[in-house]
């Protein structure tokens, strides 16, 4: 999530304004990390990836409909992937063999197909900080 963070800081922002954005995603991961440790749960985890992929949803989702289509491609990607922390704390099964774990896992290998594809689109465009 951190490196998500970082990279998305680093190809959009302006390199005036990267210093302090770039903070951000340090701070926010050294709270988790502490929270962590002290509640040993699996649901810190799943709000730490919540805080760090969601405004990386939104910005994505903005650049599909302002100017980079490749943008939707890891916005969709993210909310395939969130559709998965539903799913994991209802315990959404399909039966004995496969289970919420299963559906999970499935959709994160298509989430991450996404977000790939997204990428891999948007590499070779020049960056927006460039034109700032």
């Amino acid at each position: 999530i951190t490196f998500a963070q970082f990279a998305t800081v680093i190809h959009y922002f302006p390199e005036r304004t990267r210093k302090f954005w770039l903070l951000i995603p340090v701070v926010q991961y050294l709270t988790f990390c502490t929270i962590l440790i002290v509640f040993a749960s699996y649901e810190v985890a799943k709000i730490h990836i919540a805080a760090g992929l969601i405004p990386i949803m939104i910005w994505n989702t903005i650049l599909y409909f302002t100017s980079d289509r490749s943008g939707g491609f890891v916005a969709l990607g993210i909310f395939v992937a969130a559709i998965t922390a539903f799913i994991h704390t209802f315990k959404i099964t399909l039966g004995t063999w496969f289970n919420h774990n299963d559906i999970s896992h499935v959709l994160l290998c298509i989430a991450i197909w996404f977000i790939c594809k997204g990428v891999i689109r948007s590499s070779g465009k020049p960056v927006l900080a460039a034109k700032a």
